[in-house]
């Protein structure tokens, strides 16, 4: 009757209100989260932005630091290096002398003749000015028997004797009497041992036109003992300081550098590249004379490698 009809209209009326009640709660639900989604992105931004501006502040730290690294460098290149410029030429370079090296060879074409011309710092062993070169900058570690004559002299002496080492690198050591101007050899077996600051005396065989574009001077480098380390053979290699460019930055040792130290006194020989080899005695070195006997029969009983 009129009252079950009553009755069912209330119950839909109430699941209505229940309905409605439900959907306000749920849409505020939404914007509750919708809110608490924004305030969280508002947040991340923040964060992002903060980190962006500590990011670059590091990255200008940064830059300033290397910048300032850069100039002490620089700074302790030019401390080092200006004193010992003058070292070398109060005291190295009048030690410097050319190695000039005649052979006279037998060709299918005639008789040539070869002259080379190397600067270099002889030092002192058992009563001979000895001087030192990588073996394959002095163009004797070809084909002897087409040598008809070889004469090696230095500052108006002849050489009497040629020494070879005892394996690579091959290094060959020039024998002179001790009349001209000779090195003492620098004292110590530890690199401790060795001045702070030592030279490299180029004797003019290896700079090439990307060396002398970088200004890799040409007569000598200054460098420090404290770049050199010590290899299992007992060699010393050198470690550059910063990047080749220019200036300072732009050397390195080349083949045929001779160490001194500031007071001239001889260290070694770079046969190769960034590699010293200390000579300290020649006990062991193989040894031939160049008087009365034949240039050929000299240097095979030396036994030069060949190339």
């Amino acid at each position: 009757g009129r009252a079950e009809e009553e009755a069912r209209e209330a119950a839909q009326e109430a699941e209505l209100a229940r309905r409605a009640q439900t959907n306000a709660e749920l849409i505020a639900q939404a914007a509750a989260r919708r809110q608490a989604v924004s305030e969280l992105e508002r947040k991340e931004a923040q964060v992002s932005a903060q980190l962006s501006r500590q990011a670059v502040l590091a990255e200008a730290r940064r830059a300033r630091r290397l910048e300032e690294e850069r100039l002490m460098a620089e700074e302790k290149i030019k401390a080092i290096t200006q004193p010992a410029h003058r070292a070398y030429e109060g005291r190295v370079a009048p030690q410097v002398a050319n190695l000039v090296i005649n052979t006279s060879r037998r060709g299918l074409l005639g008789t040539s003749e070869e002259k080379k011309v190397l600067a270099g710092v002889g030092a002192g062993f058992a009563g001979e000015c000895v001087m030192f070169m990588p073996l394959e900058q002095t163009g004797l570690n070809v084909d002897r028997d087409e040598l008809e004559s070889l004469v090696i002299e230095s500052d108006g002496h002849r050489a009497h004797a040629i020494y070879l080492s005892r394996g690579k690198p091959w290094i060959v050591g020039f024998a002179f009497g001790t009349g001209g101007v000779c090195a003492e050899r620098a004292a110590g077996e530890q690199l401790g041992a060795y001045m702070p600051t030592l030279i490299a005396v180029r004797n003019g065989a290896r700079l090439g036109l990307g060396d002398r574009l970088r200004n890799v001077n040409e007569a000598h480098f200054v460098f420090q003992r404290d770049r050199l380390s010590t290899d299992a053979r007992g060699f010393l290699r050198y470690r550059a300081e910063g990047l080749r460019g220019t200036s300072d930055f732009a050397q390195y040792l080349v083949p045929g550098d001779q160490i001194v130290d500031l007071e001239g006194r001889f260290i070694g020989l770079a046969p190769e590249e960034n590699m010293v080899v200390p000579i300290r005695s020649l006990s062991g070195w193989r040894k031939t004379g160049l008087t009365h006997v034949s240039a050929k029969n000299a240097l095979a009983a030396l036994g030069l490698p060949k190339e």
